[in-house]
């Protein structure tokens, strides 16, 4: 007995050590630099400066504890979609143009997408009506084609590929081809036909899709079953309930996959694709079958109940990947509806919008948050039943211009630093106002604050992790991010090249993990245990850089 106490003893000491490590590798030095990085409502666009931390004690009226030991969901990260109407718009620019913006969404200096959802056939948001196999009584899908995805998507997409290799993309599709419906065409709902040549088709429709995406050089993450199958519209719409979609995924998707090697393990499956007032419904039902639970990812959600119901995200985390069978949730469609290109959405009426169901996503457990159109035309369309929207840029078809607005600034403080595989961290606010907040641990080690003012008030903040802490003053209606690497973190520059740091400043700083100016980095880096700064060094070769700043300013 004295033995197991001393053990028990000698185990919380242990413990406590660990924990101890883990808050130093993770958390922050006296001197560590930080960037930070803010976009506001009063026309902050990733403004971005350098501070550092000091010793904890200096008050403000806003407090952020950091915790990088209490970990939560991991990441798949940000983006929006490849719609044939924003491919369609995108091709009225120049190829400067067409560049720039694509570097602007999926570059490691613009807004650095990581994943994306892209239509299977035609949704609200083409320019026309089309599917992939219009010939009636193809069972067999013969005459399947890409061809209007080959001219406007897939271009669209390899371009963003070519800026993030990584980057996953997942398909949706909004309707059967009408000759597979009850109701003979792809709009006002209609359900699939129960006969099983039609289901069989059906399912060999997605088979076609993410073998003719791979085929042109886009593999496929991922699809979701349908689109918004509880939703009778006046564009391509097919509807589902939760028992129907399970069946069809039990008995006819699932095995049709997994016959052509797409199971579980090569394409991932997501049920619902629709509002989380129907969530736990639809989880409940998918996720009593074992057999169907072992075919699917996870839930995908969309925002449009307008009820903010986070609580229902929180449930069907807790019940379904907390406790069990560690299934995952995704956010893949929200935007601002009924746009006006005489009166756009300002700051308050859409990033404050995107922010808001950011957080409360996430923080219930989702793994990301996919907008729904990237590029719209200046109408907010094409549409094929005129139902505008909002996107993050907007393409003047005539001019042959583009804008960025709100929402692609907001959605750029998300998605350019909390990266595929990081891991929501403990971060809590304390004062008035209290900010939302988020915390996160990336791959690379490097931990991002990212905390959100939606108030009409400016105030003094600071960020806390463990004895050190930085401060920042924010705006009104703000979000702000602070990132750092840890002490001690190696980074990996694996360029085939070296990097002149003379000529190529930006891109060496980003081999190092900084993007702090060149005098408060001269002489605090060690290569190979020599001092590294602007002007001593002639270039940076591939290898591994030990982030070791000064113990003083």
């Amino acid at each position: 007995m004295k033995c197991a106490g001393f053990c028990r003893k000698v185990g919380i000491f242990r413990n406590m050590m660990l924990v101890a490590v883990g808050l130093l590798m993770a958390g922050a030095a006296y001197g560590q630099s930080v960037t930070w990085v803010r976009s506001s409502s009063g026309g902050d666009q990733l403004k971005t400066q350098t501070t550092a931390f000091h010793a904890a004690g200096t008050a403000a009226a806003v407090t952020i504890n950091v915790n990088p030991s209490q970990t939560y969901q991991t990441m798949m990260g940000f983006g929006g979609s490849f719609t044939d109407a924003g491919a369609y718009s995108l091709n009225f620019l120049s190829a400067a143009d067409r560049a720039t913006v694509v570097k602007a969404y999926f570059g490691p200096s613009g807004a650095n997408y990581s994943v994306c959802r892209s239509q299977m056939g035609a949704s609200d948001f083409s320019y026309m009506l089309y599917n992939y196999d219009d010939v009636a009584g193809d069972f067999t899908l013969s005459h399947f084609n890409l061809s209007r995805d080959s001219t406007f998507i897939l271009p669209w997409i390899k371009d963003a590929m070519a800026q993030n290799p990584n980057l996953k993309i997942f398909g949706s599709p909004w309707s059967a081809p009408g000759w597979m419906k009850t109701n003979g065409n792809m709009d006002h709902c209609g359900t699939l036909k129960t006969d099983a040549p039609t289901q069989t088709a059906w399912s060999l429709y997605f088979v076609k899709y993410a073998q003719a995406y791979a085929a042109a050089g886009v593999p496929v993450w991922g699809v979701t079953i349908q689109n918004e199958p509880g939703a009778d519209q006046t564009w391509p719409s097919m509807c589902y309930s939760d028992v129907a979609e399970r069946d069809f995924m039990k008995n006819y998707l699932g095995p049709t996959l997994a016959s052509n090697n797409l199971g579980p393990t090569k394409l991932n499956v997501m049920f619902l694709d629709h509002n989380r007032d129907m969530m736990i419904q639809w989880a409940n039902t998918f996720y009593s079958d074992p057999t169907v639970t072992a075919m699917v990812w996870g839930e995908a959600i969309h925002w449009y109940d307008y009820q903010s119901l986070f609580s229902a995200v929180n449930q069907v985390y807790s019940q379904y990947d907390i406790a069990g069978p560690h299934k995952h949730l995704l956010a893949t469609e929200q935007c601002i509806t009924g746009f006006n290109q005489n009166n756009p959405p300002s700051w308050a009426n859409s990033a404050e919008q995107y922010a808001k169901d950011i957080y409360g996503d996430c923080l219930a457990g989702s793994e990301g948050w996919v907008d729904w159109n990237m590029i719209l035309d200046q109408q907010g369309g094409p549409n094929v039943s005129n139902n505008w929207c909002d996107a993050g840029v907007l393409i003047n078809t005539s001019a042959k211009t583009f804008s960025f607005t709100p929402v692609y600034y907001c959605m750029a403080q998300f998605s350019k630093y909390v990266h595929t595989g990081a891991v929501r961290i403990g971060a809590t606010a304390s004062g008035n106002p209290t900010p939302d907040v988020m915390a996160f641990k990336n791959p690379d080690s490097s931990i991002v604050v990212i905390a959100h003012n939606a108030g009409s008030t400016a105030y003094n903040a600071r960020v806390v992790v463990g004895t050190n802490q930085v401060e920042y003053a924010s705006t009104a209606m703000s979000i702000d991010d602070l990132t750092w690497y840890p002490v001690g973190v190696s980074v990996v520059n694996s360029a085939k090249t070296p990097i002149s740091a003379k000529a190529k400043l930006s891109a060496w700083r980003h081999v190092m993990g900084l993007q702090n100016g060149s005098a408060s980095q001269a002489g605090r880096y060690t290569v190979d245990g020599k001092r590294i700064s602007e002007s001593a060094a002639s270039h940076v070769t591939p290898g591994v850089y030990v982030d070791k700043p000064a113990i003083t300013q």
